[in-house]
């Protein structure tokens, strides 16, 4: 059904049942005019008659009804539904969503004034100030963030991004702005009506979404992390967990049921987040564990892990721990998943507490190192700002001491070094490349051998595990491989491999490979005068 036609409808319908009430009204007040008796009730009859009139008419000729993003639930088989349908679409939605809002709002009060809770937001959760970097978020505003954040997260799982004009966007709305009114005034009571007025401030959309920017940082690491939500994790006690998981079930549902119908879909997250418990998965050692082959390298990262943990138990008990240097050193050839491994790492770190952040910043000699004199320090002090509270990854960082005495890769290691020990709390260095170029690397320089003392290899892969590589990026893409490309494959690997030993891409050669075989597959397919299978790679498909 057309939009504005349903707009019409509506505005006939409700028009429609407000004069005839008033209509009924006014009869009723002229029958009194024709029974009254006396003239001063004769006269009081008709000035209410009057009014009634005057009421009537402006129904049918004022009113304004605008069709709201559930009007799915309006319409069924191109008719508009009862008045009860009507008034809970039009009237319920943003009032439920509302004490939803404020239900969660009262919680989180109580919640955040726990000093417990405050300190393990402050210990898990980091927000950079994109806009001044150097300017850190007060305390105040990272819960304001967290709390928001759960609630955007809840809205997005259940398929509804953050927009201004949608019905949905109302509860974080109604959240976010009535948190920004108590700030201004710190008697604020809630007020639907007050907070509904704010909406239309220019001020307050400008505020709202800056905050959404800024909560976006937090929710966008929810499914990497493995949470449902932040608040409910980190709450100190069970009985303001269960309150605060009730009240965010409730929003849930209250988002799902808005137009009117809850899908099969949401209903399934809805359940999910009833029955989770706050444990955090630790995917960052189910990623490494996943990884194909590296086994020395999972056992070495393990042992370490373990170390750490016992470390932070022990802290924890007030015990002494030694000193711990979280610096690693890469060695091994291309492809061997040095930079996956380093990611899992900084995940790791930030698991355990080690960093706020737990991000990883990738550079190369390029990324640190200018062209002119005075610029490499500035250059490489840049990159380390952004890597600060997680890791940075130097890939071929021994190109940084391979020039002369004049060039300036020895001026970033220096600028590194000093780094390393200013923000030693804040930053995590991996440097990775070629073992024998690393061990001269590392020997170069007095200050690079004090800091780096952890080693990790990395092997090549076998040619049983690229095969396995090589079968796991066809099953990402859908990608069926038959008997005689399985054959043709090890060959082919094996072949590569004895050409470029001691330089072989490893993974990174699979890839390249995987690329080109679907290339030549293209060509296969398309000269056939049947299509064929789209998805088969056979040993015709690897290059010549």
């Amino acid at each position: 059904m057309d939009v504005e036609k349903v707009n019409q409808k509506l505005k006939e319908t409700i028009c429609t049942i407000c004069g005839v009430l008033t209509g009924f009204l006014c009869l009723i007040c002229f029958v009194g005019v024709l029974a009254s008796k006396d003239i001063a009730g004769k006269v009081a009859a008709f000035m209410f008659a009057g009014f009634f009139l005057s009421i009537t008419i402006f129904f049918f000729r004022k009113v304004k009804v605008k069709l709201p993003s559930n009007s799915g639930a309006l319409i069924k088989d191109g008719k508009l539904s009862d008045f009860k349908t009507l008034k809970q679409a039009l009237v319920l939605p943003r009032k439920r969503l509302f004490n939803s809002a404020y239900g969660i709002h009262q919680i989180f009060e109580k919640i955040s004034l726990n000093k417990s809770f405050r300190q393990q937001v402050a210990k898990e959760v980091h927000i950079t100030n994109k806009q001044n970097p150097s300017e850190e978020y007060s305390a105040e505003d990272v819960l304001f963030a967290v709390i928001c954040a759960d609630l955007l997260h809840v809205q997005k799982q259940l398929g509804h991004e953050f927009d201004y004009g949608n019905i949905e966007s109302y509860g974080l709305l109604y959240y976010m702005i009535g948190k920004i009114l108590s700030r201004v005034s710190g008697n604020f009571e809630w007020s639907k009506k007050i907070i509904d007025a704010a909406c239309n401030s220019d001020i307050t959309k400008s505020q709202v979404l800056d905050m959404v920017i800024l909560i976006e940082q937090i929710e966008s690491t929810y499914n990497d992390k493995g949470i449902l939500s932040t608040v409910y994790a980190l709450a100190p006690t069970k009985e303001l967990k269960e309150k605060f998981k009730t009240a965010l079930c409730q929003y849930a549902t209250t988002i799902a049921e808005i137009d009117g119908k809850c899908t099969e879909q949401e209903k399934q997250w809805i359940e999910k987040l009833k029955a989770w418990d706050g444990q955090v998965e630790n995917k960052s050692e189910t990623q490494l564990n996943d990884l194909i082959g590296l086994e020395s390298v999972k056992k070495e990262i393990s042992t370490f892990y373990n170390y750490l943990s016992l470390q932070k138990q022990r802290e924890e008990q007030g015990l002494p721990s030694p000193a711990t240097s979280y610096h690693c050193v890469f060695t091994g050839n291309p492809g061997t998943g040095k930079t996956t491994v380093a990611r899992i790492m900084a995940g790791i770190y930030k698991n355990l507490g080690i960093l706020k952040s737990g991000h990883l910043v990738e550079v190369d000699r390029s990324k640190l190192v200018a062209e002119y004199v005075g610029q490499t320090a500035v250059k490489t002090n840049k990159v380390i700002d952004e890597a600060l509270d997680g890791v940075l990854f130097i890939d071929e960082a021994y190109t940084l001491s391979k020039g002369d005495e004049n060039d300036f890769g020895r001026e970033a290691i220096d600028t590194l070094l000093k780094r390393m020990e200013d923000d030693r709390s804040r930053l995590v260095v991996i440097v990775a490349g070629y073992t024998e170029e690393m061990q001269t690397f590392i020997n170069s320089n007095p200050g690079l051998q004090s800091r780096f003392n952890r080693y990790i290899n990395f092997p090549d892969y076998t040619t049983n595990e690229m095969i396995q590589i090589f079968e796991k990026m066809a099953n990402k893409y859908h990608y069926t491989i038959d008997f005689s490309m399985k054959t043709a494959l090890a060959s082919y690997i094996d072949a590569a491999y004895r050409q470029n030993r001691g330089h072989f891409g490893n993974a990174r050669f699979v890839r390249n490979l995987f690329e080109k075989c679907l290339e030549n597959q293209a060509n296969r397919v398309a000269q056939q005068s049947n299509s064929g299978d789209i998805s088969l790679l056979m040993a015709a498909d690897l290059p010549q």
